[in-house]
């Protein structure tokens, strides 16, 4: 019974190891996630940015008199 008793224990102990393992691993990968999540937000709203400055720099030399855009 003793036996039986401290392996149960033993179990128990590693059972708790492994757990807090998966919990660790389980953090670090939702850190990497919203890691990645974050950078490509990052990337489309400055592909975003970048497509509204052309558009409006296009609007201000199709709309301003004499003025001419040097890139076409």
């Amino acid at each position: 019974m003793d036996w039986v008793t401290e392996r149960l224990c033993e179990e128990k102990h590693n059972l708790s190891i492994s757990l807090e393992k998966l919990k660790q691993e389980i953090v670090s990968l939702t850190d990497s996630v919203a890691d990645n999540a974050i950078a490509r937000a990052k990337k489309s709203i400055e592909e975003l940015q970048r497509k509204h400055l052309l558009q409006a720099e296009e609007f201000v030399n199709e709309n301003t008199p004499g003025k001419r855009n040097p890139d076409v």
